[in-house]
């Protein structure tokens, strides 16, 4: 019973990291964050999200979990991918705070997601 529950658990991150089940909030990912806080695929998704949703100050605070939580698993390339993405949003000066909405810095790096 036990294997049963973790094993769907474990599905439900599965689905949620490759984009077959997706989340529409901030809350949702909280709440999935919550119950599963030490897995780095959740928090690259989260981050991810918050690129998509232009919360780029947040999403720099996921990747870089997300790179901590893959380092601690031994999983180098992923948290290497994380801590670049990280980079990107640093190096492209992207926040939240108020600009033009076709900003070209924020543009540019939705362009560079799609890649």
């Amino acid at each position: 019973m036990v294997n049963t529950c973790v094993e769907t658990q474990n599905s439900i991150v599965k689905r949620i990291i490759e984009g077959s089940v997706t989340l529409d909030s901030v809350e949702d990912f909280k709440n999935i964050i919550e119950i599963f806080p030490d897995d780095p695929g959740v928090y690259r998704a989260y981050g991810d999200f918050l690129v998509q949703v232009r919360s780029f100050d947040a999403a720099t605070i996921a990747y870089r979990k997300a790179c901590q939580l893959f380092v601690d698993l031994g999983m180098m390339l992923q948290a290497v991918v994380a801590k670049i993405l990280e980079w990107r949003i640093k190096k492209l000066g992207t926040s939240t705070q108020p600009s033009k909405p076709s900003s070209f810095k924020n543009h540019h790096y939705t362009n560079l997601l799609r890649r």
